[in-house]
């Protein structure tokens, strides 16, 4: 689920098209640290165990971050 998220991510990223597959793993990993700040990222990383079936179904069909974003429900955020 968070591999799925930091795809996106990565697919999301202006200029990745013309980018060598070194250099996308490289703007992976950075984005592993930035995503940390995101709510969904950080709860779905730090609560894996409390993510229902139905969030990662959802997550792991999405095709933007924002979509994936959308299908954590945080118990902070209800």
């Amino acid at each position: 689920m968070e591999d799925h998220y930091l795809d996106l991510v990565v697919k999301e990223t202006p200029g990745v098209a013309t980018m060598s597959s070194a250099q996308a793993a490289a703007v992976r990993e950075v984005e592993r640290g930035l995503k940390r700040a995101e709510p969904s990222f950080k709860y779905v990383e730090d609560h894996c165990a409390a993510v229902t079936r139905t969030e990662v179904s959802c997550a792991t069909g999405a095709d933007t971050t924002k979509e994936w974003e959308g299908c954590v429900q945080r118990p902070d955020a209800r």
